[in-house]
């Protein structure tokens, strides 16, 4: 085993000390204190804030501050001061990964800069798709400058992932059912909670995740509120529900033996048989009640064709502007810079939904970065996926080989993470916006540090 496979177990993230690597010695409890600037700590700080109203109260809550500086916006400034008032500022960029990252963003400037002249800021809005990856840079910059971020970060992330499990389904279905009677902020129509079911199985997603392999411990009221969750959102949200079940399948598949959930795995299928006994049925969202039949046919949509007209007329309507997207740019005039930024595309592809044209992209964040970038574009965000899953996999297949129970851990669950937000990228408008958005990049940006630190660490750099 190497010197530097210091002990590292999941449910206490700990990542050895610069000043000893000789052993596998004692646990080093790091101090961000005295290892970060005040700069980085309150980025970190405003970051965990942020992320956790993002996750807990969605919309509305990205409407907190004074446009254009919200919330989302804030941090980021901090981020950039964080991330460039350090030492090696560019570290992240000397990787595949990173380099493409890189790439994606500064196409993204070039057509901004045509763009911005023609539509002002709603080019800019628009341009979030590439213009959060800044929270990337400077989450794994910072992490590279100082590896006890990981573990702060996912000490945070523990009564998060608690609140998200207690609490995800139930703010969903008040999100929705009782719209008419929440408050907003001023200036805004987005209520507190504004919770998106795709958004908010994804972060149920990661939440079990992190319980199941053993981030954070297991308490007995966490199974039947993750089948509550789940039963809610679900039965609402098709594409969330796909979202959570990959997560789910990534863990069983990649888990270490250390990763026990034999248990929570008999309990659920006994959750799901006294369904299918009682089959109970509430007409709680309308044309879609919460029943055994709906979370059927929701899946049958899915896979196939469902009985029912709503999911199909859903399905088709995505599928045919889906079409047209990808004929428009890989056999048409829009192949080389797609359509750009500040143009709605949902009103001039013919997609629009109501008047007021609140609809602007594809319910496809991949199909967004082409309709509005082009195909040069659109294969650099295909490779830059590809790079960081698979250098997440690397590590962790490495990781378990190398029985570091800790490391393994961490790159699972960044693995089951993002696999749900690539899903729920496919089905909604996800990372166009703040809370998707920031969310994303702030995953990537920690499994890109990860990674780099990890083997960085191994070959005694």
């Amino acid at each position: 085993m190497s010197p530097f496979a210091a002990p590292y177990p999941g449910s206490q993230l700990v990542v050895p000390s610069r000043a000893d690597h000789s052993q596998a010695g004692p646990v080093y409890t790091p101090t961000l204190q005295a290892t970060t600037s005040t700069a980085e700590r309150t980025f970190l700080w405003a970051l965990c804030f942020v992320l956790a109203g993002y996750a807990l109260l969605g919309r509305g809550f990205a409407y907190l501050g004074v446009a254009p500086l919200f919330v989302g916006e804030v941090a980021l400034v901090l981020g950039v001061l964080a991330w460039f008032g350090g030492r090696d500022a560019l570290a992240p960029l000397r990787s595949v990964t990173g380099g493409a990252l890189a790439c994606f963003m500064l196409l993204g400037a070039v057509r901004l800069a045509v763009d911005l002249p023609t539509y002002g800021a709603s080019a800019v809005r628009d341009a979030v798709v590439w213009g959060y990856a800044v929270y990337a840079l400077a989450i794994s910059a910072i992490i590279m400058r100082n590896r006890d971020v990981l573990r702060v970060l996912i000490d945070r992330f523990r009564p998060l992932s608690a609140a998200v499990i207690a609490g995800g389904g139930i703010l969903f279905a008040i999100s929705f059912t009782l719209s008419a009677s929440l408050p907003t902020l001023p200036g805004s129509n987005a209520t507190i909670p504004g919770l998106k079911g795709g958004d908010t199985m994804v972060h149920l997603a990661g939440a079990t995740a992190f319980v199941l392999i053993g981030l954070r411990g297991k308490t007995w009221w966490m199974l039947p509120m993750i089948i509550a969750d789940f039963g809610l959102i679900a039965l609402k949200n098709r594409g969330g529900m796909l979202a959570f079940l990959l997560a789910m399948a990534v863990v069983l598949t990649l888990r270490s033996r250390r990763v026990r959930i034999g248990i929570w795995s008999y309990l659920s299928v006994v959750g799901v048989l006294l369904l299918v006994l009682i089959n109970p049925k509430i007409e709680l969202y309308g044309e879609r009640s919460v029943s055994l039949e709906q979370l059927v046919d929701n899946f049958r949509s899915l896979t196939g064709r469902s009985g029912e007209a709503a999911l199909e007329g859903s399905k088709e309507w995505r599928l045919s502007w889906w079409s047209d997207i990808v004929e428009y740019t890989f056999a048409g005039p829009y192949f080389l810079a797609g359509k750009g930024f500040g143009l709605n595309l949902a009103t001039d592809d013919g997609y629009q939904v109501d008047e007021e044209e609140s609809l602007r992209s594809p319910h496809n964040g991949h199909l967004t970065v082409l309709a509005r970038m082009g195909v040069p574009a659109f294969l650099l965000w295909l490779l830059l996926q590809g790079a960081w899953a698979i250098s997440i996999l690397r590590s962790l297949l490495l990781a378990r080989a190398r029985a570091e129970d800790g490391w393994h851990g961490l790159f699972l669950f960044l693995l089951a993470y993002w696999s749900a937000f690539m899903v729920n990228i496919t089905f909604d408008v996800f990372i166009e916006g703040p809370m998707g958005g920031i969310w994303y990049w702030s995953l990537f940006g920690v499994g890109l540090g990860a990674t780099l630190v990890y083997h960085r660490q191994w070959a005694g750099t």
